[in-house]
C-alpha cells in the first residue's frame, strides 16, 4: 500500500470512492449524438472518465491523493472539491498553461 492510506481516514477514502463512482456513472450515460458539441461534450468526457478512473483506482492502491507528477500530497480541501484530481493545483495550473 501506498502513502495515502495514513493521511487519510476510511471514511473520507469511503465517501471519495462513493462520488468518484456516481461522477463514473453520470459520464457513462452521456449522450454520443455525431453534432460538434456533442463530440467536444464527448471528449472532455472521456478524459474526465480517464481521470476518474485513475483516482478510483488510486484508492484501490492506496496512493488515492498524492500527485502522480510529484507524488506530493494533494491538500484533503482539493480533493473534496474535485475528487478526481490527480495532481497538485500548482501542477495542474501548469500543465494548463503548456496546452
Amino acid at each position: 500500500m501506498g502513502g495515502s492510506a495514513g493521511k487519510f481516514d476510511e471514511e473520507f477514502l469511503a465517501q471519495q470512492r462513493k462520488r468518484l463512482l456516481e461522477m463514473e456513472a453520470a459520464l457513462l450515460q452521456t449522450d454520443g449524438s455525431k453534432n460538434t458539441l456533442a463530440k467536444t461534450t464527448l471528449n472532455y468526457s472521456n478524459h474526465r472518465l480517464g481521470d476518474i478512473q485513475r483516482a478510483l483506482q488510486k484508492i484501490e492502491d492506496g496512493t488515492y491523493g498524492l500527485s502522480d507528477e510529484s507524488g506530493e500530497l494533494i491538500p484533503q480541501s482539493r480533493l473534496e472539491a474535485f475528487p478526481d484530481a490527480l495532481y497538485t493545483e500548482r501542477e495542474q495550473e501548469e500543465q494548463e498553461d503548456g496546452k
